[in-house]
């Protein structure tokens, strides 16, 4: 009996040890032999260095976690290096549209064309106005308006010669409430004619005049329809000091297109290396067309989620000049993007080409650095924290200098996990871990079970 015991005892003991090795074996070993791919960055000129930048690449892109954790960085003699993954960010250096509200002093219609003098109140500083923004109460209208601006000694300036303002919003999302000046105007007082302020229309309804014979003498009322001005505003360009995410042009390849025989819709699906995009322009040769467009993203080129929705259009039709291409979205790193065109009753639009646009990130370093750092990628590490992203918030414009990305090459010290190398090196060893459990469970319930029948026997 005492040899049974110990004998399942050693078998159950042989169990957990190798259930227990599996799990160990398969632990995350340190990150230096986690990260499967690395690249050399080597250090550019630079004077009075604040901060060094690695800007990513496509394969940093197309290899890293969504959130850039699993990027690490060493030095020449093995520490790790402190550095923050920071969105590139650049001084707007341009002008930001500002808006004055003015107060008319003078309204005059003579016959279909208005007369309208406004000003800029006193209490309101002048500026060097660059155009106006019209609002007004009503839609479905198009007119030409000529501007000038009047000095104080009664001199007029032409601004804007005849020029369209128009709202087409019931039928079609086209609406231009903005004139632009010919050049910047000082001035404090202006003049401006509408023509076609007011235009006549049937009205919708239909009345019976007489009944003769059975017929119907039918006639509709013309209606005046004039425009309702709600307020007339100047606009002025600021400069700003504000800072904006640099873009970048990313390449996406188009891996599909075809005509959708049930709906006629334009189908593309591109493919890209998981860069942050933000923004995609279409492109064709074609003109006088107006298409809504659906964008969605996804990680394999069967399933998308939808993103954002808009319309692609180019209409050149008189004063009417249109042009919309642009789609924005929030940022995405997915590998497949879904394009359709809805063409509705038309025929497909030809020679659609499509841009991708992103943001630009960096991994940012404090001086001194060596001339030469690895850059370790690809795996599943968690984000570390450094004091770097705490000292870079303190810094508004600093100096930078640039290091440069070599090609991908894969670490020579990677040691994937086992549970990590796919079916190929691990097919065996988790079903013979349950093997082994399974047996020694058998195992220790025939001996219980063949001690009990012994005991009953020398009961007897």
């Amino acid at each position: 009996m005492r040899k049974r015991r110990s004998s399942w005892k050693f078998l159950w003991c042989a169990t957990l040890g190798i259930v227990g090795g599996t799990a160990l074996w398969a632990a995350p070993p340190v990150w230096e032999k986690q990260l499967q791919f690395t690249s050399e960055a080597v250090r550019g000129e630079g004077s009075a260095v604040e901060v060094y930048r690695i800007k990513f690449n496509d394969s940093i892109y197309r290899y890293s976690q969504p959130h850039y954790g699993d990027v690490r960085i060493l030095a020449p003699d093995g520490k790790n290096v402190a550095f923050a993954v920071r969105q590139r960010r650049r001084l707007l250096g341009q002008t930001v549209t500002k808006t004055v509200n003015t107060k008319v002093t003078r309204f005059e219609q003579c016959e279909d064309r208005a007369i309208v003098e406004f000003e800029v109140p006193e209490k309101i500083p002048l500026q060097a106005f660059t155009g106006i923004k019209i609002d007004v109460a009503q839609n479905n209208f198009e007119k030409r308006v000529t501007i000038w601006s009047v000095d104080e000694a009664g001199s007029v300036r032409l601004l804007a010669d005849y020029q369209p303002f128009f709202d087409y919003s019931d039928t079609i999302d086209l609406v231009k409430d903005r004139i632009a000046f010919d050049g910047p105007s000082p001035a404090r007082h202006y003049r401006m004619f509408i023509d076609n302020f007011s235009e006549q229309e049937y009205a919708p309804e239909k009345w019976i005049v007489s009944k003769m014979d059975g017929g119907e003498e039918q006639y509709r009322h013309l209606l005046t329809k004039t425009l309702k001005i709600k307020s007339i505003q100047l606009t002025y360009e600021q400069p700003t000091d504000e800072f904006l995410p640099e873009r970048e042009k990313y390449p996406l390849k188009l891996v599909e297109q075809q005509v959708n025989p049930a709906n006629g819709n334009t189908v593309m699906i591109f493919e890209s290396s998981r860069e942050p995009l933000t923004e995609l322009m279409l492109s064709t040769y074609e003109t006088n067309f107006l298409r809504r467009i659906h964008l969605a993203a996804g990680d394999t080129p069967e399933e998308f989620r939808h993103l954002v929705s808009g319309r692609f259009c180019r209409i050149q039709s008189g004063a009417i000049q249109v042009n919309e291409s642009k789609l924005t979205f929030p940022e995405q790193r997915s590998r497949y993007y879904r394009l359709i065109i809805v063409n509705e009753d038309n025929a497909p639009l030809e020679n659609v080409t499509v841009s991708a646009y992103g943001n630009v990130y960096d991994a940012c370093l404090l001086p001194p650095q060596p001339e030469s750092l690895q850059v370790f990628f690809g795996g599943t590490l968690k984000s570390p924290n450094y004091d770097v992203l705490a000292v870079l918030k303190s810094l508004r414009a600093p100096a930078t200098a640039d290091y440069t990305l070599g090609p991908i090459s894969d670490n020579p010290n990677y040691e994937p996990s086992l549970l990590a190398q796919g079916k190929k090196d691990l097919s065996w060893l988790l079903p013979l871990a349950i093997a082994v459990m399974v047996f020694g469970l058998a195992w220790i319930l025939y001996c219980c079970l063949r001690r009990i029948n012994d005991k009953d026997e020398f009961d007897r």
